[in-house]
């Protein structure tokens, strides 16, 4: 008979486990006999060796090493919606006795994202205007991070604008019939125990207030309603926010009857608050203001989620994107989630969105060329700021700080321009020199002008006199030092475009030249630079990197962008191409509301696939991690168990790993 056990990952759990294995009496019918399949959810947290010596390995990584190689036929498969701290792991750590480290030697699937799921790619990179409200307001009555010994008097007014919408959104779900009977609203705005249940007493008596006042004014004419100061102010929201959605006072009518279960709930470890859905099913669902931190960051699911207020400030890529539980499913009412951010977290949702997308392209580039993750070096973007890819102690083989870069098969563009104008005109004026050093270029159909068999060191050139913002100038080493290691590899030649077409104006500047400035509107300007993460999409549209191609490299990159599913990507043109493609843009850069620059030059380049396996590595000490990554400090809510979780390796036989975002 097959046994199927189902448990927390939990070291005295899985000591149990190893015990009860050891000391059976059918222990060599298991073993020998019987096959082993360890799924390990959430495979990134606690599963990951974080110890430095290679001898040593942390608890639950131990346990899991120890379970595995036991048995003679094993599996191991892993699921996470964060990966990075997976991909680190050492593939050749072995221990004497727990033997092979966790890593994901056989192959890494990434899941299809479902058509209605409302993802980091959807709210980020897609339809941010929709969704994203960008919080400015907060930093006198609840800076972030909070000072030691901060009295909290108030939430920002933002706050309680998303509180208004979230009761909004109770009543339009009602009216549509939507088949998940429960709301939620995620307040994730301090890791301290303490602060929140001073956040939450605000809340309630906000909450009060205002559930008061639609009961006691719903039934009075429409004109008699709206003079309460609250019910005007979610008439207001209404009109602005949701279109005038549904009838504004059929669905105070529906707030009404629901009273009694509109909640608000303490979720951390010290308070005594249960959170369950399953007690209201029948009486017209549950509807929580969820106020939490870390015991909502992670595995835990918001049903019927429609607003998340989030301030928290932690510095790495998994440990943002675990807390961002508003992803989900939201059939019927995605039209009326929002997520409020500041500026700094949207601006950082975007690029891990950014970098998730692609690293499900190098995924992809595994499953068609059925390399496994051993054959084949898997790269995480890093960040031009101070976000760092997961925890340095899932990450680090000594004591100094590895980064890692390779841009094969990649896409590399200039994610941040400086604004100041003596700096656009110093880099219009490289750009000139550049192009004026270059041979009579082929114009390519409607398309723009193209420069053929350049040699490396005019790119080279350029890069190095090209300016960049203070954020990028790192990065812009670390390509240097790739383009250098190709110089007489697959980098010798390359191709240079300057598109033509544009959706702005023809520039003062390149007059030789018949092109028009290519507009790029961002979510808003900063102090002396503006972010192409920041809602201004890529620089490098993929069919720019079309140009350069001969026609059976185009029908090869189209047959892999068809077997593999791929649209607007320019990934499968990266597989065929045998040379770099640099492509240069004069462009028109504007909020919403004002032009910031025109005339600004910005580049990109496509790069062939290296089959040198080529990389740049960074190194770091203590002193430099001190000074620029301010980690925020989690451990008060952690479950004992898996603050023990660190970093090392082991398995044996066949090991697999998938993840979902």
């Amino acid at each position: 008979m097959p046994v199927i056990l189902v448990i927390k990952k939990n070291s005295s759990t899985l000591k149990n486990i190893i015990s009860w294995l050891e000391t059976s009496k059918d222990k060599d019918t298991f073993i020998k006999n019987y096959p082993m399949l360890l799924i390990d959810d959430e495979a990134d947290n606690a599963s990951i060796n974080t110890k430095k010596k290679p001898n040593e390995a942390t608890t639950i990584n131990k346990q899991i090493r120890q379970i595995l190689n036991m048995f003679y036929k094993v599996s191991y498969v892993g699921f996470t919606a964060t990966p990075f701290a997976n991909i680190f792991i050492d593939p050749d750590a072995e221990h004497e006795e727990y033997k092979d480290d966790l890593f994901p030697d056989d192959f890494i699937i990434s899941l299809e994202t479902p058509s209605n799921y409302f993802g980091a790619k959807k709210v980020f990179l897609e339809e941010s205007e929709k969704y994203l409200k960008t919080i400015t307001d907060n930093e006198m009555c609840f800076p972030v991070p909070l000072p030691k010994d901060f009295e909290i008097v108030g939430m920002p007014e933002s706050f309680f604008e998303a509180m208004y919408l979230f009761i909004l959104s109770i009543g339009i779900k009602k009216i549509r019939d939507i088949k998940n009977p429960h709301t939620s609203m995620l307040v994730n705005v301090t890791h301290k125990n303490d602060y929140q249940v001073e956040v939450k007493n605000i809340i309630q008596e906000e909450l009060s207030s205002l559930l008061n006042a639609i009961k006691l004014n719903y039934k009075k004419p429409f004109l008699d309603v709206i003079k309460n100061e609250k019910i005007a102010k979610l008439y207001k929201l209404w009109q602005n926010e949701y279109k005038s959605t549904n009838d504004f006072i059929k669905i105070l009518s529906e707030i009404v009857k629901l009273e009694s279960q509109i909640k608000t709930l303490l979720i951390n470890s010290k308070s005594k608050e249960q959170l369950n859905y399953d007690d209201y099913k029948d009486d017209g669902g549950l509807h929580v203001i969820a106020v939490g931190g870390y015991s909502l960051s992670r595995g835990f699911t918001l049903e019927g989620l429609t607003i998340s207020y989030f301030l928290r400030n932690t510095a790495m890529y998994d440990t943002l994107l675990q807390m961002g539980r508003w992803f989900g499913y939201r059939d019927g009412y995605d039209d009326i989630c929002r997520v409020y951010l500041t500026e700094k977290s949207l601006n950082w949702y975007a690029h891990i969105a950014s970098v998730l997308e692609d690293l499900r392209e190098e995924f992809k580039v595994l499953e068609y060329h059925k390399l496994t993750p051993r054959d084949y070096g898997l790269k995480v973007q890093t960040h031009p700021e101070k976000l760092l890819i997961t925890a340095l102690n899932k990450m680090y083989n000594s004591d100094s700080f590895v980064l890692s870069t390779s841009y094969s098969s990649s896409l590399f563009e200039v994610k941040a321009l400086d604004t100041n104008e003596q700096i656009i005109i110093k880099n219009q004026k490289v750009l000139e020199n550049f192009l004026a050093k270059l041979e009579k270029p082929l114009f390519v159909e409607q398309k723009g002008y193209l420069w053929s068999d350049i040699d490396i060191l005019h790119i080279i050139n350029f890069i190095n006199k090209f300016i960049v913002y203070e954020s990028e100038k790192k990065e812009i080493d670390t390509l240097l030092d790739y383009i250098e290691g190709g110089k007489d590899l697959e980098l010798s030649r390359w191709d240079v475009y300057l598109p033509s077409t544009g959706n702005s104006t023809k520039p003062e500047i390149l007059s030789n030249f018949d092109i028009k400035m290519q507009k790029r509107t961002v979510k808003s300007a900063f102090n002396g630079y503006v972010s192409f993460k920041d809602g201004g999409g890529r620089i490098i549209r993929f069919f720019d990197e079309e140009v350069g191609l001969t026609e059976n490299q185009v029908l090869k990159a189209q047959e892999i962008r068809k077997i593999k599913n791929i649209k607007q990507s320019g990934e499968p043109y990266r597989q065929v191409r045998n040379k770099p493609l640099l492509v240069v843009k004069v462009l028109e850069i504007a909020t919403q509301s004002s032009i910031v620059a025109r005339e600004a030059i910005a580049f990109g380049i496509s790069f062939p696939k290296s089959f040198n396996n080529r990389s740049v590595e960074y190194k770091v000490n203590r002193v430099w991690i001190k000074q620029n990554l301010g980690v925020e400090n989690e451990d008060e809510e952690r479950d004992d168990e898996y603050s023990l979780a660190k970093f090392d390796k082991t398995i044996k036989k066949r090991k697999l790993f998938c993840y979902f975002s």
